[in-house]
């Protein structure tokens, strides 16, 4: 907070203050009233002079270039426009009309009010141009009064009625009308009959003023309409509004309060934003540019006594929440990710604090609601942990800070199966084999249901597979059938459309024994040949082919084990 300062220690009341951080307005010592430029420190920068023969000066208005604009009148005369400059100093630009500039812009176009017959509005190209100022069209044909323009030469200020009603109005670059009539009844957009006045336009033509019978700030752009920026019945307004969006003004409850009416963190009033300061007290925001620095009036304790004064609020550098990651962006239920809050800059003194949450607790929570950037932080982590799901579920992970959100997504999966083992891998036909399903997160609490198939009928697995809640594995019997011929079967998991597969090898049977009865018998004489499998031939017999090594000895070419039997028997033949 910076109090202009005179060197005279006189009464100061700020108008303006510009982009450049300069600062007009008027100060009083009691007999002499005199306009001045201030630089946003407070401290005292020039005087724009007086008239010729005129005991006092106003200035209202100040562009980026220092160029200030008002109003010089007293000494028996009446108000008489004036343009000051460092170089050229104080200059008449009334036109030897009664008038006031209220305003004036980067390009050095400046408008107000004159009574040249009647009392009304215009707008002037600026002292280079030789063309005349302009007279804005009135709705009413009454009188008009011009009180801000910006750098595209729109203009706002105020229509009268016959009634002597206030009619907010805006002015296109060229002094006549938006379509629709000569000049622009902006009040009947706004709230028609009620009283009204623009008081500022920025340069992306966003206006804001006054309306209603009990006086309420609004602000006004051809996207929106019009916004209410207080409660209907508490007397506001805002006097000016920024580049970006924020206005300024004050709301009277009894006592005036100097407030300032943000997009983003809404109403808020300045007397708390400088709580730390003593023996200020703010009553009304009359300027803000588009650095946020905003010039106050108000009063200041000075010697035991409150002095009216202003005051310049330049706003302590603020970290702002920049962002919000989580990593990785996709997690399986059960599983925990990372996720770091990132500030614009350092935290400030004091640190600041950031809420967090997350949309859904059923599917994603965050292991702290608060985290805290010391000073000189611009960045912290934390855990977000997560719950098993039966399908893939997405949260948002929010963190706020200073009325500004931040939000990233995870994605929490369901299991899905990842391997499935046979145990053991290889049996022969007709023996039992473990399958086991291991997934790649746990099962939601009311558990799962994976999908099994098999390659071969040769072995089989139920249709489905329960998994309990929590469970990170299910098991079941493989049952096989006995095979001819060594076989590959594959059986396969699937879950959330993911599947996973694992092979059971079955083994044809092989012989085990080959006996003959008696091992010894006189030439001509029989014997009897058994083959004993290792396990069941298959159904339809297991043929088996038969020979001996000596002619003496006779067997049959071919034997068939029978389905399901280990063994076949057989005649042997012998010659004497």
């Amino acid at each position: 907070v910076a109090r202009l300062f005179h060197p005279a220690g006189t009464t100061v009341e700020g108008t303006e203050i510009s982009n450049a951080g300069l600062v007009c307005g008027t100060q009083d010592n009691g007999s002499v009233r005199e306009g001045h430029v201030w630089i946003a420190n407070g401290a005292f920068h020039l005087s724009t002079g007086l008239l010729p023969g005129r005991s006092r000066s106003f200035l209202y208005g100040l562009n980026y270039g220092g160029t200030t604009a008002g109003h010089s009148d007293g000494g028996g005369h009446l108000e008489r426009a004036i343009i000051h400059t460092e170089t050229a100093g104080i200059t008449d630009v009334s036109g030897g009309w009664r008038s006031i500039a209220t305003a004036i812009n980067d390009t050095d176009r400046f408008c107000g009010w004159r009574v040249d017959g009647p009392f009304r509005a215009y707008v002037h190209d600026g002292l280079s141009s030789a063309t005349a100022a302009d007279a804005l069209q009135s709705v009413w044909g009454l009188l008009t009064v011009a009180l801000s323009l910006n750098n595209n030469g729109q203009v706002v200020g105020y229509d009268r009625d016959g009634a002597n009603n206030t009619h907010a109005a805006l002015w296109s670059p060229n002094g006549t009308s938006l379509p629709g009539g000569a000049g622009h009844d902006l009040n009947l957009v706004i709230n028609g009959p009620a009283p009204s006045s623009a008081e500022h336009i920025n340069d992306l033509g966003e206006i804001v003023g006054w309306d209603g019978y009990v006086q309420r700030a609004f602000r006004w752009n051809d996207l929106d309409g019009v916004t209410y920026l207080a409660p209907a019945g508490l007397l506001s307004n805002a006097q000016s509004i920024n580049a970006h969006g924020v206005a300024v003004g004050w709301d009277d409850v009894g006592t005036l309060r100097a407030v300032s009416f943000d997009p983003v963190l809404g109403p808020r009033y300045l007397d708390t934003l400088i709580g730390s300061v003593s023996g200020v007290t703010l009553r009304e925001a009359v300027d803000i540019n588009d650095a946020g620095q905003i010039l106050c009036r108000g009063l200041a304790l000075d010697g035991g006594s409150w002095v009216a004064t202003s005051f310049v609020l330049t706003p302590v550098p603020q970290a702002r929440l920049a962002s919000i990651t989580v990593t990785p962006s996709a997690v399986v239920g059960g599983e925990n990710a990372s996720a770091v809050v990132s500030l614009d800059s350092p935290a400030p003194p004091g640190g600041v604090v950031v809420n967090l949450a997350s949309s859904d607790p059923a599917i994603a929570q965050v292991s702290t609601s608060t985290v805290f950037l010391p000073e000189g932080i611009t960045s912290v982590s934390f855990v977000v942990t997560t719950l098993p799901q039966a399908a893939d579920e997405t949260a948002a992970i929010t963190a706020s800070a200073a009325g500004v959100t931040r939000a990233a997504a995870l994605t929490v999966e369901a299991p899905t199966p990842t391997s499935v083992s046979l145990n053991p891998a290889s049996v022969r036909g007709g023996q039992d084999s473990m399958l086991t399903v291991t997934l790649s997160g746990a099962a939601p609490p009311a558990g799962l249901s994976l999908a099994l198939t098999s390659s071969s009928p040769e072995a089989s697995a139920p249709a489905v597979l329960p998994v309990d809640g929590g469970a990170t594995q299910a098991s079941t019997t493989v049952g096989t059938t006995p095979v001819a011929l060594d076989r590959f079967v594959t059986l396969t998991a699937t879950y959330n459309g993911v599947s996973a597969e694992g092979t059971l090898a079955i083994a044809a049977p092989r012989i085990s024994l080959l006996a003959v009865s008696p091992t010894s018998v006189y030439g001509g004489f029989g014997a009897t040949g058994t083959v004993t499998l290792d396990s069941v031939a298959p159904a339809g017999g297991l043929p088996l082919t038969l020979g001996a090594n000596s002619p003496a000895a006779q067997v049959p070419p071919t034997a068939t084990v029978p389905g399901g039997q280990t063994s076949v028997s057989y005649p042997v033949t012998t010659t004497p």
